[in-house]
């Protein structure tokens, strides 16, 4: 299991995240950010397909482990940062339909150093470029349930020094697109994240139109 700080609470307050302790159970992804031996060398279109399909179960907005996730280094790793895994391909909205939406899922891991969090405050920052063109587009990754807004109770000013041994970890499951502006038209990216001065690895993501 993931260990965590006894000062995890008021990590919690001060800095205003929602953070879980789990574990991972491996599942074979090819957007996977670590390597494991369960990984198949190669996937063909079928599982390829398959896998993709499993993000539409992804709950965007909910800090828990789901089978998208990627998986926990776990005990015996010294390992702090972020980890994301998403989809290889996508389909852009039908754009004769109501309300269509292009919906990218990104699902991470994070183990964040509290120290280094105090020195880098802020949110996660979502960092999508665009292969062809190189252009980069960026959005913050902000709760917009309003019922979960709540400012944190008053409290001392944290010294980072104080908590250089300390960390706190959970999961990210989100909507890409819902927090990046990005032009509905076919494309391939490139999506990190970056947060409290840790930077993910990239995946990449086709965003295709189905005939």
């Amino acid at each position: 299991m993931r260990s965590w700080s006894p000062l995890f609470a008021t990590a919690v307050s001060v800095l205003g995240l929602s953070v879980i302790a789990s574990c991972y159970a491996p599942f074979p992804q090819p957007n996977s950010p670590v390597a494991h031996p369960a990984t198949p060398a190669t996937l063909t279109a079928d599982k390829m397909t398959d896998y993709d399909k499993l993000f539409e179960q992804v709950p965007f907005g909910k800090n828990e482990r789901t089978v998208c996730s990627p998986e926990d280094p776990g005990p015996g790793f010294d390992w702090r940062g972020v980890l994301v895994r998403a989809p290889s391909t996508v389909d852009l909205p039908d754009q004769d339909a109501p309300s269509s939406t292009l919906i990218i899922p990104l699902c991470g891991i994070y183990t964040i150093n509290l120290a280094k969090a105090i020195r880098h405050p802020g949110r996660q920052v979502l960092i999508v470029t665009n292969d062809s063109t190189g252009q980069t587009y960026r959005g913050e990754i902000v709760d917009r349930d309003p019922n979960l807004l709540i400012p944190p109770p008053p409290t001392r000013r944290l010294r980072a020094e104080d908590y250089e041994h300390q960390a706190f970890g959970g999961y990210l499951n989100v909507n890409v697109a819902s927090f990046v502006a990005l032009p509905s038209h076919p494309a391939r990216y490139r999506v990190k994240v970056k947060w409290s001065g840790y930077e993910s690895n990239e995946v990449s993501i086709a965003v295709v139109q189905r005939p």
